[in-house]
């Protein structure tokens, strides 16, 4: 079995590219696919880049070029979820991209597929959900403890719910507002997932979101965003380690 590995950028993607071991690098479109191990798991890992668009391409070039049996997707997020912190983790039942419109009474919908909820796998996404939160309860490293002290996060907590999805960073109140108010059991939002989570559903092959919050969706994102990136990579490393063992 090889399982695709995806974040979104380079912060998120750091220091779990140094866990693959037997490493060969592919290039294709100018994107780097990295063959190798991790805790002796065949995988296949790549940053997708920002936005859905380039998201759901890496993933269809990840799913037909290497022929992973299944995909975890790793990164950061809006928190928006009412108990749903900052260092809060969100794996995610599914996913809506919040930008989708078709008209006044009818968004979010996917013609053809027909749904507006793109559903993750629930077998994968409960492997992920145990892995995170052995990361939660478990030993940390110096790198983590010391993180966490930086931005006040004590007892990070795994939630579980529907992931918004779209071509905009949220920091309004605004708008943060409006995803909770039009998407049930909304928890995070940011800008890959349902891209990553339909390329996968229609491939076939099993998907899991991994969201690590880094603010509150609000006026105060960016800074907290800002704070959070260069960490990323410490939350998808420990996690990943973790559902591999």
């Amino acid at each position: 079995m090889v399982y695709g590995i995806l974040c979104a950028m380079d912060e998120e993607f750091g220091i779990l590219e140094n866990e693959i071991a037997e490493k060969e690098v592919t290039e294709i479109y100018s994107r780097r696919f990295i063959s190798g191990k991790i805790n002796g798991q065949r995988v296949v890992a790549a940053v997708s880049r920002i936005g859905k668009v380039a998201a759901a391409f890496t993933t269809a070039v990840l799913i037909e070029k290497f022929k992973v049996d299944a995909l975890v997707f790793c990164g950061i997020a809006g928190g928006l979820g009412d108990n749903v912190k900052i260092g809060d983790i969100v794996i995610g039942t599914g996913c809506v991209q919040h930008d989708f419109y078709l008209s006044d009474s009818d968004f979010f919908r996917i013609p053809l597929l027909n749904i507006s909820n793109i559903p993750c796998d629930k077998a994968l996404s409960e492997k992920c959900l145990n892995a995170a939160a052995e990361f939660c309860k478990g030993e940390k490293t110096k790198e983590i403890t010391e993180f966490f002290a930086s931005v006040n996060v004590k007892e990070p907590k795994v939630h579980t719910g529907i992931i918004a999805s779209g071509d905009q960073f949220i920091s309004s109140d605004q708008k943060r507002l409006w995803l909770k108010e039009n998407i049930e059991n909304v928890m995070c939002c940011e800008m890959e997932g349902a891209a990553v989570a339909q390329a996968a559903f229609e491939a076939g092959v099993p998907c899991a979101i991994i969201r690590v919050i880094s603010d509150s969706a609000d006026g105060d994102a960016e800074v907290s965003f800002d704070k959070f990136v260069s960490a990323a990579s410490l939350y998808s490393s420990a996690i990943i380690k973790n559902l591999f063992k």
